[in-house]
């Protein structure tokens, strides 16, 4: 079973149809040459979205932490990108709020795969920040603020994201890893607008993610029963 981020990779690769080059006596996490999309950093972005979900799917109530950001009044369009701090950038992002004038507004979450393939979300101008979404160890707000603001960043401590290649999971058992490489595969697909085939693989990844979270809580909850700690860290940070 896949625990390294390298072979978390392959598995998705795998999942949308992609053939890993380490089956061809390439390297473990690799594309092919002739199979060059989706890239690895995209993979690893996917992987870290599936594991911050994961985190607010199991970690409602548990330890959190804030952090305030100031952000000064920009000029050109396209997302704000804040740069987190540690505590931050390690563990999982679960809301924003932006605070302007005394007046807090919560931010409606997005992805960045999303997000970064609209030319829209591209060439909108700044003004009053309506939503967020994580770019690996950075939050990114759009519209970017037209006027000084601070950005109040709530996360949990859950699962750490991977970094490097070659860390291992620890603490979750091997039966509920798909859970991260299924939930990466359908948000990498959710882009495929145009590929009916790929539309209808998204479909049924999603109906195997839905189950494999409920999977992932139950045995959380049950752990916790146990009096066992609670998700161990697998401390590698991404790129």
């Amino acid at each position: 079973m896949y625990r390294t981020r390298a072979e978390l990779r392959d598995a998705v690769r795998r999942l949308i149809g992609r053939v890993p080059a380490s089956e061809l006596g390439g390297k473990v996490g690799d594309p092919l040459p002739s199979q060059p999309t989706p890239t690895n950093s995209a993979i690893n972005d996917a992987i870290d979205e599936a594991i911050a979900e994961l985190n607010r799917a199991v970690l409602i109530g548990d330890t959190t932490g804030h952090q305030a950001y100031s952000v000064s009044a920009q000029t050109t369009n396209g997302p704000c990108v804040i740069q987190l701090k540690e505590d931050a950038a390690r563990y999982s992002v679960i809301s924003v709020q932006w605070n302007q004038d005394s007046t807090y507004l919560l931010l409606e979450p997005s992805m960045m795969i999303i997000e970064r393939t609209n030319e829209e979300t591209l060439n909108t101008p700044p003004g009053v920040p309506q939503k967020w979404w994580t770019e690996g160890d950075k939050i990114a707000l759009l519209p970017a603020p037209a006027t000084s603001g601070t950005a109040l960043v709530t996360y949990t401590m859950g699962i750490a994201l991977p970094e490097p290649d070659t860390a291992t999971i620890t603490g979750v058992p091997e039966h509920l890893l798909p859970a991260v490489t299924t939930i990466a595969a359908r948000r990498l697909l959710i882009t495929e607008l145009g590929d009916y085939e790929m539309q209808a693989r998204s479909a049924q990844l999603a109906a195997e993610a839905a189950q494999l979270k409920l999977d992932w809580q139950e045995w959380y909850a049950r752990r916790n029963l146990r009096g066992g700690p609670t998700i161990d860290m697998f401390s590698y940070r991404r790129h």
